[in-house]
């Protein structure tokens, strides 16, 4: 079996086609295409054309979910009471269904620190994970949920653990 890291690095590195035919796909099927570019364009460590893809499109998003993975997306500067501070959500699966987690967390970002997940919470009596927002029975409903009462946006989702890179990527550009 090969890991997925590699066939996106085969993907992106040789002709799509010819990586579908070393491993006994008909190059032509739509399965075989649909499977190569789901790969380029939603698998966050692929590059397509030079660029890095670390966003997942909504389907995976969805997957991941069901997958029983935490999915998290970075929602940008806030201000409360004459204060700004940072403001991320994550959607956390398990049996009892998807944990919509909403955290306002002070921005003690420095250019050698931008773990989001380790900034202290707003409100002190927060949780480190911060504020329960909802738990939903399905993943779909969960989407729902936070794209419509909390703004995120379906094509902003990354794995867990990303949204770090998100708020870095954030800092650049807002010195």
């Amino acid at each position: 079996m090969i890991r997925s890291t590699r066939l996106v690095d085969l993907v992106n590195t040789m002709d799509p086609k010819l990586v579908a035919a070393a491993f006994g796909m008909d190059p032509q099927a739509p399965s075989s295409t649909l499977l190569i570019t789901s790969i380029q364009d939603a698998c966050p460590t692929s590059t397509s054309r030079g660029t890095c893809m670390r966003h997942l499109i909504p389907s995976f998003a969805l997957a991941a979910l069901r997958r029983g993975q935490q999915i998290e997306q970075f929602l940008g500067r806030v201000e409360r009471d004459g204060q700004q501070g940072l403001r991320w959500i994550a959607l956390s699966p398990d049996s009892s269904g998807v944990t919509i987690y909403l955290s306002d967390v002070e921005d003690v970002g420095t250019d050698n620190f931008f773990d989001i997940t380790e900034f202290p919470p707003w409100d002190p009596e927060e949780e480190t994970w911060g504020r329960i927002i909802a738990v939903m029975p399905t993943p779909e409903d969960a989407l729902h949920v936070a794209e419509r009462d909390l703004a995120a946006d379906p094509q902003r989702w990354v794995n867990q653990g990303i949204v770090c890179d998100e708020y870095q990527d954030f800092r650049k550009m807002n010195p």
